[in-house]
């Protein structure tokens, strides 16, 4: 977003929470959180901001409305009916070595979403296949919980845009390189 359309949007916050100061200073930071957003994005938030809080938006909580609608995941539940569907019509075979061939024949459309297909994998398609019925609510719980930190990796993620931390190595490497000019 450009310095034009933060002035735009800050323009329609003050409209309903006058106590925020459009100052030089709010002006920049609210254009640095936002340099990789729209202003349609930021203008749809704030609207959705404006309908469900009484308070005056910070750009962390517009960021994370965009991050939701961007993430644009199913509910676990969904998901879940999904796997346990796929399993009763196609069963452990779908995965199998060696059964390819077979799976091409039967036109499984795949998995609707990369979230869910990492889900299974976490668990384990021939897990979930040759599961007992005893085990099915340890299961649902475990599918659920990795489908929802997958999905909230997700969305955090897109919250966070191109600030993003670097992870692992990369981050080993970036405190190494800070301890070397201290």
């Amino acid at each position: 977003m450009k310095r034009a359309e933060t002035i735009k949007i800050l323009r329609l916050v003050r409209t309903t929470w006058p106590e925020i100061e459009l100052t030089d200073e709010t002006i920049m930071v609210w254009t640095w959180a936002f340099d990789d957003l729209s202003y349609a994005e930021v203008q749809s938030a704030l609207q959705v901001h404006m309908r469900t809080s009484p308070f005056a938006p910070k750009p962390a909580d517009l960021r994370k409305t965009v991050a939701e609608a961007v993430a644009d995941t199913a509910p676990w539940e969904d998901a879940w009916t999904e796997v346990t569907g796929t399993v009763k019509k196609y069963g452990w075979v779908l995965f199998a070595d060696g059964h390819k061939t077979y799976r091409e024949s039967l036109n499984w459309p795949g998995w609707s979403t990369p979230e869910v297909e990492a889900a299974v994998k976490v668990i384990g398609y021939r897990n979930l296949c040759l599961s007992e019925e005893e085990d099915a609510n340890t299961l649902r719980a475990q599918f659920r919980d990795s489908y929802n930190n997958i999905c909230k990796r997700k969305q955090t993620a897109a919250q966070v845009g191109d600030a993003a931390l670097p992870r692992g190595t990369a981050a080993i490497a970036m405190l190494k390189q800070g301890e070397d000019a201290a």
